[in-house]
């Protein structure tokens, strides 16, 4: 689908008091690390204050989770794209795409394998094809910082833009960085 490409410079000027927001909490609040959705939900605080009203939705299901009624479908699929090359060589499959519950990031040692990236929160939006932006939103007591998805209908990139820019306006933690170590 051809759509022409909006003005994201002048569409950063929109004043968020003509933005909704809409919460999907089911499933992707479900288990979240108790830091984590502390400082999620304080920014959802900070966006509710700035827009023209917060409301709860539910999304349909991607597939993504067991129970989904696309998740047999999706996994068939998968399994049938996959199949002679992860019986060749499932060394190259990484468990990142069974596990997705959603938890603190991990050190690099550990996510360099890509086995402990939680998907669940993310993935579905790829499916949907849905605009999608994360902002800093604060900092776990271990200093590894918490990012802030934000999503947007299809083609409304400008408003996920302008609500992400708001956001930062009104909030520090885009200045703020993680200690980090070095060897």
């Amino acid at each position: 689908m051809n759509v022409p490409v909006p003005d994201y410079s002048r569409d950063l000027r929109t004043h968020p008091s003509k933005l909704r927001l809409a919460i999907a909490r089911t499933p992707y609040f479900d288990d979240l690390d108790p830091e984590i959705a502390k400082a999620v939900d304080t920014a959802i605080g900070v966006l509710s204050r700035l827009t023209a009203g917060v409301s709860e939705v539910t999304l349909p299901p991607a597939g993504f989770l067991p129970g989904d009624p696309f998740s047999n479908l999706r996994a068939i699929e998968a399994y049938a794209y996959h199949a002679e090359w992860i019986t060749k060589s499932p060394e190259k499959y990484q468990r990142v795409t069974r596990d997705t519950m959603p938890r603190p990031p991990v050190p690099i040692e550990e996510g360099a394998t890509f086995e402990a990236v939680p998907t669940r929160n993310t993935a579905p939006f790829d499916v949907f094809g849905l605009p999608t932006i994360s902002v800093p939103c604060g900092f776990m007591s271990a200093g590894l910082p918490i990012g802030l998805q934000i999503i947007g209908a299809p083609f409304a990139e400008s408003r996920v833009l302008a609500l992400a820019h708001a956001y930062e306006q009104v909030t520090e933690w885009h200045n703020r960085h993680p200690k980090l170590n070095t060897v």
